[in-house]
This record gives C-alpha cells, sequence and structure tokens, in this order.
C-alpha cells in the first residue's frame, strides 16, 4: 500500500514538472513559436526523410519512456510527456544562445565591405517547409549543438563584388556557371542575407591568409552539376569539401554542425576566428521596436 502511495506521489510531482516546465516556455518568449511552419506534410524526397526520422524519433522517446517507466512503476505516458518537454526545454536553451553569439551588430554593407574570402556566414532561420522538417531540422538538431545554426556559407570576394558559397534548397542562378539550379552554387551575398528569414552572423576569420578565390573556385568544379542533397551534398559538406580539398580543413564532413567551423582543432593551419558581427538584416530590423 505505501509504496502504491509512493508511486502516485511521483506520478503528480512528474505533473506538477511538466507543469512548471510548459508555464517557464509559454513566459519566456520562446524562439520555437517565432517558427513560421507553412504545412504539415511536404511530400518530396527530402520531406519524407524527414516524415521518417520524426516518426522513429518519436516511437524511440516512447520506447524509452516505456522501459523507464516499467522499472521505476511511472506512468509512461506521463513519462513520454515529461521526457518530451524537457528536451523542447533544453532545445529552446541551445536557439536562445544564439541570440548572445554575437553582441556586436553592424550594417550589412558594412560588415560585406570589410569581409575577406574564406569568412564564414552563419545563419539562424525561423522557417520550415512542414512539421516533420522542424522536428528534425529544428528541434532535434539543435540537441547536439553548441549554438545552433540551421545553414553556412563562405565568403568569396571577387573584384568588387562579394558571393556566397553555399548548398541551398532554393532555385536560383549561380554565379559560377549562370546556370538556374538548387544545390551548390555561388550566390549574391548582400542579397541572401538581406532577405533571410532569421538572423546572419559573420565569423571573421584568417582564412584568406591560406585561400583565396580561385582555389575555390577550381575546388568548386566537382559540385557544379549536382543539386541539393544529391549525394548527400547540403551547406555543411559543400564547405567542409573544398576547405578539405584546398588542405586548410582535417577533412570533409556531412554531420558537422555549423559552430564547428569556428573551431580551430578542426584545422589544419593556425586557424583563428577573430570575429563574431550580428548582421542587420531586413528580420532584425523588423524585430527593433
Amino acid at each position: 500500500m505505501k509504496k502504491s502511495s509512493s508511486v502516485t506521489i511521483y506520478n503528480y510531482l512528474i505533473l506538477f514538472v511538466i507543469f512548471v516546465q510548459i508555464c517557464y516556455f509559454l513566459t519566456s518568449d520562446p524562439e520555437y513559436l517565432k517558427e513560421k511552419i507553412h504545412a504539415l506534410i511536404s511530400i518530396n524526397t527530402y520531406g519524407i526523410l524527414c516524415i521518417l526520422f520524426t516518426i522513429l524519433l518519436i516511437y524511440a522517446l516512447f520506447l524509452i519512456s516505456k522501459f523507464v517507466g516499467k522499472k521505476v512503476r511511472l506512468n509512461v505516458y506521463l513519462l513520454f510527456v515529461f521526457i518530451v518537454v524537457t528536451l523542447i526545454n533544453y532545445s529552446e536553451y541551445i536557439l536562445k544562445k544564439n541570440r548572445t553569439f554575437s553582441i556586436e551588430e553592424q550594417e550589412l554593407d558594412k560588415v560585406l565591405e570589410e569581409a575577406n574570402t574564406g569568412d564564414l556566414l552563419l545563419f539562424r532561420s525561423y522557417h520550415s517547409s512542414d512539421v516533420a522538417d522542424f522536428v528534425f531540422m529544428r528541434f532535434f538538431h539543435s540537441l547536439f549543438s553548441n549554438v545552433y545554426f540551421s545553414h553556412i556559407g563562405m565568403i568569396v570576394k571577387d573584384k568588387n563584388e562579394t558571393y556566397i558559397c553555399e548548398s541551398t534548397a532554393k532555385y536560383q542562378v549561380c554565379h559560377y556557371h549562370k546556370k538556374y539550379k538548387n544545390g551548390p552554387m555561388f550566390s549574391n551575398a548582400r542579397k541572401v542575407v538581406k532577405e533571410y528569414s532569421g538572423r546572419v552572423y559573420l565569423s571573421k576569420n584568417n582564412l584568406h591568409q591560406f585561400i583565396n578565390e580561385q582555389q575555390i573556385y577550381n575546388s568548386f568544379k566537382q559540385f557544379e552539376n549536382q543539386y541539393f542533397l544529391q549525394n548527400g551534398i547540403w551547406c555543411v559538406s559543400v564547405v567542409s569539401n573544398i576547405l578539405s580539398d584546398l588542405e586548410v580543413m582535417m577533412r570533409p564532413y556531412i554531420i558537422f554542425l555549423g559552430y564547428d567551423f569556428i573551431d580551430s582543432k578542426n584545422y589544419k593551419v593556425e586557424f583563428k576566428n577573430t570575429k563574431n558581427i550580428r548582421i542587420k538584416n531586413d528580420f532584425i530590423s523588423s524585430q527593433t521596436p
């Protein structure tokens, strides 16, 4: 009888903790509530992968709840909700660190004028194509990030123009070969940053001492005819492959996170991240009272 009473108390305690966490989430200016989710489900190759992963993730969390619940004799469904809410709050903590990644803010034109080839652009978006994409690319991804970024590109200065070497799902004309496509490309930096639905940071570094734009163009040739996610090619793999090919980064990764690119231990050369700047774009301006 006493054991049964203790189990009931623990269930009520978990319920109380869930209630406190939900209250904290709703009253702390949540990053998640700023997301613009455009659809419940998007049926395409990428969308199907996200849907399958989301289902597997939810099922795995339920199995963990079921296993732990039986061991400690707690309500399985209550424990499942507790785990999900706790993970969401932890993810929120990571997402909010983006706000303080850099307290120095500068105008877009000034940033691009002073940027060098090899500097990195780190993007934190508020845009999800559907719920599955939101779970996979925001929630799950952020759980493993020091500071969460959803996209990365590398600055390439070419005469008087500034471009981003990136891989994007958006179809547009690539500066390098003038083809209309998505995937690996060189995009107009000013246009991309200005119109981006989220926060964009320039991570200034000393890579321009080791590489130049012509070397980047030459290395990029391996990707010029590929499309987004073809052969596992997305933003981090394009940048890391090029830097590895030019013998400044240790080796290419497709599972790199944006923050990993400013960690000196991932480079063969004496990499220095000298300054992080938050760029004032249309999104930042819309958030300012």
